[in-house]
């Protein structure tokens, strides 16, 4: 029995280690028409899709872009800054994160796309996240999707 056959397969995809299992548990998820989920990532709530590539990245391995959300977070709080401007702030996981950090920092997201838009402004919602100042935007009145 060769070592190379195990129970969770290894595939390199574009320098990247993935493993078949959650490829395996998200298309039978699909399947079964479950495919949206409220769960929590690192201090917040997310309402996310697993068909979503990023939302798949953050329901499977609980991990997302942390080296730029800890640079983020370090700079804020050493150069005391009181504004975070997130342009393409897709669904706020930036946002959110760093409001939840601190409570006093305005955040002002601007996302294009109304869908999207959308599922941030019910992010923000599921948070609890009154307190804090958001300033979100759509960046243009008409949307046109690729």
């Amino acid at each position: 029995f060769s070592s190379r056959r195990r129970h969770t397969r290894f595939r390199n995809v574009t320098g990247v280690q993935t493993c078949a299992l959650p490829i395996f548990l998200s298309s039978i998820l699909v399947c079964l028409k479950k495919e949206i989920f409220i769960i929590k990532f690192k201090k917040i709530f997310l309402k996310i899709n697993i068909k979503d590539p990023i939302d798949k990245e953050i329901f499977f391995k609980n991990s997302y872009e942390e080296k730029q959300i800890q640079f983020l977070s370090n700079n804020i709080k050493n150069y005391k800054k009181a504004i975070f401007i997130d342009i393409g702030a897709n669904k706020g996981i930036y946002s959110l994160l760093l409001a939840k950090e601190f409570g006093k920092l305005k955040t002002y997201s601007f996302e294009p796309v109304t869908k999207t838009f959308n599922e941030f402004v019910y992010n923000i919602n599921l948070n609890n996240l009154k307190q804090n100042k958001f300033f979100i935007s759509k960046v243009s009145p008409k949307n046109r999707e690729r």
